[in-house]
């Protein structure tokens, strides 16, 4: 998620990571970096078989 997007969705982490579970698609990769990852994140990944790597 850009910069634009953190700041579009008011900088509330979890807003963010709300905003952007609709990017998600199946089969594909999502990266996060922030340690613990936001359950929104979490629960859209599964919910659409994508791959959730954490950096």
């Amino acid at each position: 998620m850009g910069l634009g997007c953190w700041v579009f969705l008011g900088g509330v982490v979890g807003r963010v990571g709300f905003g952007g579970v609709g990017v998600f698609r199946g089969g594909e990769s999502v990266v996060c970096g922030q340690s613990p990852v936001p359950e929104s994140l979490v629960k859209r990944a599964e919910e659409v078989g994508a791959e959730l790597l954490v950096v």
